[in-house]
């Protein structure tokens, strides 16, 4: 089943009259471009982990009532090249493509485009960013297509989502579905945590576009359960999560620890250390991969960074796997 009219039919969730005592907009202008050298594959423009190069745009508005906020739309898409696509280089990606409507009491309801409930994703935006959460390997996706709840239990702030299963290509097929829950600690002391569970049946894809459409492979029975944190201190800035669970009644899991430092005397210099770890086989020691990278953000303007990283990877027990550079130059502004 196609999922255009299951998105319609989503969207009619939060058909109401707008108000019209006023709203904000904004329309930013996107440009993504990025390039490294491997000491297995040479120079190239198709950086893993990094994103495509691309350009495209964000538009974001907030509609506005007599009590304030009301409605959130949030569109966030480009068009990138990918000479490594055998059948098709160029292509559409739609990442943020949501709409949130506030209840009232500090609930809220989104519909679209958005991060499922687990992990560091919905806390920590990566988007144009080359360092990146465990999500690509955990779930398989940053984003996927459905409909989610956020609200206040106790002292945590909630989310629950129910998604298609699809990540970036629009599909619901096979019994495909997504449901995740998480519970964050509101912010406070610059410490903050978050526990959470997620559990479907995802439908594998080769290429990342909404269009042209992916190519879907298999449905793989996941099951994760799932801690994270965010701190900051003085001058550096801190996040990890840990996730463990199946794919298929296999063992998973994967761990990311993360540092930043800003410089005192030079706020826009900021350096980064990062190292992730993933097995795709608990019972494999061979399937585990580890890959810790460095480097330096510098943002060189409000709305241009450049980034320079150093990444090594190691693949099994004591084996040496790629080492490679990335430099990416990111423009997000209007």
């Amino acid at each position: 089943m196609r999922s255009a009219a299951v998105m319609t039919a989503l969207l009619g969730l939060l058909a109401a009259p707008l108000p019209a005592h006023g709203d904000a907009a904004m329309l930013s202008g996107e440009l993504s471009l990025t390039s490294g050298y491997s000491k297995t594959g040479g120079w190239t423009s198709e950086v893993r982990g990094a994103p495509r190069n691309g350009a495209g745009f964000e538009y974001f508005r907030r509609f506005s009532g007599a009590a304030g906020d009301i409605l959130t739309l949030d569109v966030q898409a480009r068009v990138t090249y990918d000479s490594s696509q055998d059948d098709a280089a160029w292509g559409v990606e739609l990442h943020s493509v949501w709409v949130e409507r506030k209840l009232g009491l500090g609930k809220n309801m989104i519909v679209g485009h958005f991060s499922p409930a687990h992990g560091l994703e919905p806390v920590v935006d990566t988007h144009g960013e080359v360092l990146q959460t465990l999500a690509m390997q955990d779930l398989g996706f940053k984003k996927d297509w459905g409909v989610g709840y956020r609200g206040i239990l106790g002292p945590y702030d909630v989310t629950f989502a129910g998604q298609l299963g699809s990540g970036m290509g629009i599909r619901l097929d096979d019994g495909s579905f997504l449901a995740t829950a998480q519970a964050w600690e509101p912010p406070g002391d610059g410490f903050r945590y978050g526990v959470s569970l997620a559990a479907g049946r995802v439908l594998e894809s080769r290429g990342a576009w909404t269009l042209p459409a992916p190519e879907f492979g298999s449905v793989v029975s996941k099951f994760r359960g799932g801690a994270a944190f965010t701190a900051s201190t003085g001058s550096f800035e801190y996040a990890g999560e840990l996730t463990v669970g199946t794919d298929d009644g296999t063992a998973v899991a994967g761990a990311l620890l993360q540092t930043s430092y800003v410089v005192p005397s030079m706020q826009e210099l900021r350096l980064e250390l990062q190292t992730l770890s993933w097995s795709g086989d608990l019972d494999d020691r061979v399937a585990r991969a580890t890959t810790v990278t460095a480097g330096v953000a510098w943002q060189a303007t409000p709305d241009l960074a450049l980034r320079a990283y150093v990444r090594g990877d190691v693949e099994g027990p004591g084996e040496d796997g790629d080492a490679s550079a990335v430099l990416q130059a990111y423009y997000l502004g209007g």
